[in-house]
């Protein structure tokens, strides 16, 4: 389970939701459901936000991730419905907590697409030897509740 609030001016948020992953092997199969309020001066909003996804690990240093999002915005009134599918692909150099990673996300609803790609660097802080796999487990909440975040 995760939540959160933030308050700055002149809106307010909170969040809640739930996630959960299930290990089979190689694979790790992951869900979020979760919903968002932002109540501020100018509009009030509500986002409810469904993810399913998997990683696959060709080996424990490199995994490839996908998955497919569902998002329920009402926002003063006004409702919009929209599916997103993002996948990543990472690599951790052996030995180093150093990894890169390639994301890329694509969003649809009502008329109105979003395409994301991000390309960067990672530095994991875990136990010396650790692999990507490892790691994952060790951390395994990721809370992909953004419309963009390609999830990894």
């Amino acid at each position: 389970m995760f939540g959160g609030v933030g308050s700055s001016t002149p809106a307010n948020l909170w969040q809640l939701g739930v996630e959960g992953q299930a290990y089979f092997g190689n694979f790790t199969a992951e869900g979020t459901v979760g919903y968002v309020s932002l109540n501020s001066s100018y509009f009030d909003a509500n986002l409810w936000n469904a993810r399913i996804g998997g990683r696959y690990y060709f080996t424990p240093n490199t995994k490839l991730g996908l998955g497919v999002s569902y998002f329920s915005v009402d926002q003063s009134g006004i409702s919009a419905d929209a599916w997103g599918i993002d996948g990543s692909l990472e690599h951790r150099l052996s030995g180093t907590p150093l990894s890169g990673f390639v994301k890329a996300a694509y969003l649809d609803g009502d008329g109105t697409s979003q395409t994301s790609a991000l390309v960067g660097l990672r530095v994991s802080l875990d136990a010396p030897g650790s692999t990507l796999q490892s790691h994952d487990r060790a951390v395994p909440w990721q809370s992909n509740a953004g419309p963009l975040n390609a999830g990894y």
